[in-house]
């Protein structure tokens, strides 16, 4: 399965979940409702960052705008709406959170370098060869879908397509979801 389909999956997962994000806020308050709106905004945009790559008509701009609403809600800004004791009924935050806190906190972190790196490379869509070899020894159809990539160089970054570095910031998303969110 190449990238751009498993980036697809990845994304679809985060879009229905935003569509159910509206009746899993009820009874959230505060710094829970707060991170639980911040994560829809987030899904929305890596729904229409999809949705674009879907309809095959790439446009920078919608790139550019996700990615920016991305990086808002991402890093520091995502740490620190989960302050110790923040774990309510209403909320899906697992207590791994604070437990594993440095592990939550580097994938906010990465989060927040590739959607910088996602806004720095909108003008790079994917080419037609999306399995061609990208200079770094692994190809774009393996970049964030189980190649080591160190996705904390932004020269590296810099090198790839936008649906490759979005392909490695939905695999960022679904990681932390899967380490640190229980599915109600």
């Amino acid at each position: 399965m190449n990238m751009t389909v498993k980036a697809w999956l990845v994304a679809g997962t985060f879009v229905g979940a935003s569509a159910l994000g509206v009746f899993a806020h009820a009874g959230a308050t505060g710094i829970v409702k707060e991170r639980m709106d911040d994560m829809t905004s987030m899904a929305q945009s890596v729904k229409s960052i999809s949705d674009m790559f879907r309809a095959g008509a790439y446009d920078a701009a919608i790139i550019i705008t996700g990615a920016q609403n991305m990086q808002a809600h991402a890093g520091q800004r995502l740490i620190g709406l989960f302050p110790e004791g923040s774990n309510s009924a209403a909320s899906k935050a697992k207590d791994a959170i604070w437990s594993d806190w440095h592990a939550f906190s580097a994938l906010a972190n990465e989060l927040s370098l590739l959607s910088i790196a996602l806004d720095g490379v909108a003008s790079q869509p994917a080419t037609e060869n999306s399995s061609a070899d990208n200079g770094m020894g692994t190809s774009s159809s393996d970049m964030g879908m189980g190649a080591s990539v160190n996705v904390t160089d932004p020269a590296a970054l810099a090198q790839m397509s936008a649906e490759q570095v979005f392909g490695l910031a939905t695999k960022t998303c679904s990681t932390c979801h899967t380490q640190f969110r229980v599915e109600k």
